[in-house]
C-alpha cells in the first residue's frame, strides 16, 4: 500500500482513499449569499424570490424521489436513520426558504436570523445523512471485498 492509498492488485494503479465525504455547505452558503446580495442590492427582490422558488422546487423534487425510492426489505432497517435525516434536512431547508421569503417582506434582522438558523439545522441534518450513507456503503463494500477474497477473486484489494 502506498502513502496515498492502496494499489490495485491486478494492475498496480493507485486506488482512491476511502474516507468520508467532506461536509456539504453549499446550500447553506447559497442562502447566506443570496440574503447578502439582496441587502447590498446586487440582486432585486424578483431575482431573490426566483432563486428561492427554484430551490424550493428542487428540494420538493428530491423529497418526492426519496418518497418513491424502493428499498429492499432487508436493507430498510440499515438505511432508515439516514433517510430520516435526509428527509428532515430537506424539509428544514424548505422551512428556511419560507422564512427567507418572510424576511424579504419584513427585512427584520430577527427574521433573517431565524431563516439562517433553520438552514443551519437543515444543513447539519443533510450532512448527517451523507455521513450515514457513506458508512452504510463502506460496510457493504468491505463485506463484498471480504467475500471476494474468501472465494479467491484476484481483483479484490
Amino acid at each position: 500500500m502506498s502513502a496515498s492509498g492502496p494499489n490495485c492488485q491486478s494492475c498496480g494503479a493507485l486506488l482512491p482513499e476511502r474516507k468520508p465525504p467532506p461536509p456539504m455547505n453549499a446550500p447553506l452558503e447559497d442562502l447566506r449569499r443570496w440574503s447578502l446580495e439582496l441587502r447590498s442590492q446586487d440582486i432585486d427582490e424578483t431575482e431573490f424570490l426566483s432563486r428561492i422558488e427554484e430551490r424550493r422546487a428542487h428540494y420538493n423534487r428530491v423529497l418526492e424521489a426519496l418518497e418513491s425510492l424502493e428499498i429492499p426489505q432487508d436493507m430498510e432497517a440499515e438505511v432508515q436513520e439516514e433517510l430520516l435525516a435526509g428527509r428532515r434536512g430537506l424539509q428544514g431547508f424548505l422551512e428556511a426558504l419560507g422564512a427567507l421569503s418572510e424576511w424579504e417582506d419584513s427585512r427584520a434582522p430577527e427574521d433573517l436570523e431565524r431563516a439562517l438558523a433553520l438552514a443551519t439545522q437543515a444543513n447539519s441534518l443533510l450532512n448527517q445523512a451523507l455521513s450515514l450513507n457513506w458508512r452504510t456503503f463502506q460496510t457493504y463494500q468491505e463485506a463484498a471485498e471480504e467475500f471476494l477474497a474468501q472465494v479467491g477473486y484476484e481483483g479484490s484489494p
